[in-house]
């Protein structure tokens, strides 16, 4: 299946700008990303824990995704 646009984009960021996403307040960005991910692959549950993310964003959210960004190079659940 052929990515999104934006999905895509996001993909092919050089690291320290997705690290600097992950940032409280820009951490939003990720969320919008995991939704349009997995709205584009019909994958119901991890749409649903995206949702939920967006909220927990604000909280730990961020701190998951600097850690995975690091890690692994992409959002968590992403």
């Amino acid at each position: 299946m052929a990515k999104n646009g934006f999905v895509a984009w996001m993909d092919n960021l050089p690291k320290i700008l997705k690290i600097i996403f992950c940032i409280p307040f820009l951490d939003v960005i990720w969320s919008v990303y995991r939704i349009i991910k997995h709205v584009t692959q019909f994958n119901l549950i991890r749409l649903i824990i995206s949702i939920i993310m967006v909220i927990g964003s604000f909280s730990i959210g961020w701190i998951l995704d600097l850690i995975w960004v690091i890690l692994f190079d992409k959002p968590f659940i992403g």
